[in-house]
């Protein structure tokens, strides 16, 4: 999820989230406990939402026009 989903400085969320560049990343243990985290998710933040773009994806999906 993006970062600014959430409030990273939420103590309760300590060992359950790690920072991978811009993105959020559940710990094995936030899996377990993933309600935790999403019960947590800020509402007042526009995050965008989709897949995320891969170095040199050109949004065709790998496919080729040729």
């Amino acid at each position: 999820m993006p970062v600014a989903a959430l409030d990273l400085d939420d103590p309760s969320l300590e060992g359950l989230v790690v920072v991978d560049g811009d993105r959020a990343v559940l710990t094995p243990e936030g899996r377990l406990l993933a309600n935790e985290v999403a019960v947590r998710l800020r509402t007042d933040v526009a995050v965008g939402v989709g897949r995320r773009a891969q170095a040199g994806d050109d949004g065709t999906g790998g496919t080729s026009k040729t």
